[in-house]
């Protein structure tokens, strides 16, 4: 990204199971790779690491805009399905089918817009479009 570039989050979009809700809120963290230890008993000094190709897609919490249809029943009954994000400056990024909804939960205040907060654990990246 160069300098002073920015990209603001207004009109970004989730998808899954067939379901596109505008997003108010996005973070996605504990994205890793573990490290193995390849060491053998005739090493010595400092262990050396292997780091595979494969790593945690890690979770992704999004809170959006509940149009008060949505029920929790199809993502968290679905074993796994895509997750795709369509941010505001027009990337897409999309996850796997190993994706699943691990958590749901909805806010009704009064006078206010109702929202509901899901947690994905996420599968690798599959695609990233810009």
């Amino acid at each position: 990204m160069a300098v002073g570039d920015t990209s603001l989050g207004t009109g970004s979009t989730i998808t899954h199971t067939g379901v596109t809700s505008e997003l108010l809120s996005i973070s996605l963290d504990d994205v890793a790779r573990e490290a193995v230890e390849h060491h053998h008993m005739g090493t010595t000094g400092v262990r050396p690491k292997l780091y595979p190709p494969t790593y945690s897609g890690g979770k992704l919490t999004a809170t959006y805009h509940l149009d008060g249809t949505e029920t929790p029943d199809t993502p968290m009954v679905a074993a796994s399905g895509s997750v795709a994000i369509a941010l505001g400056d027009g990337s897409v990024w999309t996850w796997a089918t190993l994706s699943a909804m691990t958590s749901y939960g909805f806010d009704d205040p009064l006078d206010e817009v109702m929202t509901a907060t899901v947690v994905f654990d996420l599968g690798v990246v599959v695609a990233i479009t810009t």
